[in-house]
C-alpha cells in the first residue's frame, strides 16, 4: 500500500473554535485516498483562528511539527508528502 503524510487540518484531531477552510479539504483528500487503498499519515496544523495564538505558540508548534515530519520520514517510507500552506 503507498503511504503519504498529509501536512494540514486532522478531521480526527481536537476540534477548536474556528479551525478554517482547509478541514473541509483535508477531509475529502483523506475520504479519497482510504477509498482508492492509499494510507495517509496526518501531521495536523489545526489552529483556532479567532483569536490568533501568540507567536511564541506558533513557533513552539510549528518546530514540533517539523520535528514530527523528520521523525516520519526515518522511521518510515512515503510515496509523497502533500503540505496545505499559506502564508
Amino acid at each position: 500500500m503507498k503511504r503519504f503524510i498529509l501536512v494540514g487540518a486532522d478531521p480526527h484531531g481536537g476540534m477548536v473554535a474556528h479551525p478554517g477552510g482547509q478541514l473541509t479539504a483535508c477531509e475529502g483528500l483523506i475520504r479519497y485516498a482510504e477509498k482508492n487503498g492509499l494510507g495517509v499519515d496526518v501531521i495536523d496544523t489545526t489552529q483556532s483562528s479567532f483569536p490568533v495564538p501568540p507567536i511564541g505558540e506558533r513557533l513552539k508548534r510549528g518546530i514540533s511539527r517539523v520535528l514530527e515530519l523528520r521523525k516520519k520520514l526515518r522511521h518510515k517510507e512515503y510515496s509523497g508528502v502533500i503540505i496545505f500552506s499559506s502564508s
